[in-house]
């Protein structure tokens, strides 16, 4: 059974959507570090949650999101396993035009497909 946690969580994704792997360790802590930046001058929220652009992440990004600052950061990468172990490489479900009970459907089967 799935339950909704919270209804909006406003996160950062990079300021110019960059490739992050293999990218200079500059270019990715820029990146992380500003995108975090803006949206809490925007928004006068705290951003805690991340998402890795373009499926393109490495160990270097996910150390540089860590010492940012956040909480989480998600893949691309289809799945629904979560723990404190891969909480900065969280699995997600794309539900594409899913809605309703077919998406009910589609999350009780937990057959995720890569996209």
């Amino acid at each position: 059974m799935w339950y909704l946690v919270e209804l909006v969580d406003v996160g950062a994704h990079t300021v110019d959507h960059v490739y992050l792997r293999n990218a200079s360790y500059d270019l990715v802590k820029r990146e992380i570090d500003q995108s975090r930046k803006t949206l809490q001058e925007l928004f006068h929220i705290p951003a805690v949650s991340f998402a890795y652009p373009i499926w393109a992440f490495d160990k270097q990004a996910i150390d540089l999101v860590n010492q940012a600052g956040f909480e989480t950061a998600v893949t691309t990468i289809p799945g629904d396993s979560v723990s404190k172990k891969n909480k900065y490489f969280i699995y997600r479900i794309r539900p594409g035009v899913r809605i309703g009970e077919d998406l009910v459907s589609y999350l009780n089967e937990g057959n995720f497909k890569a996209y």
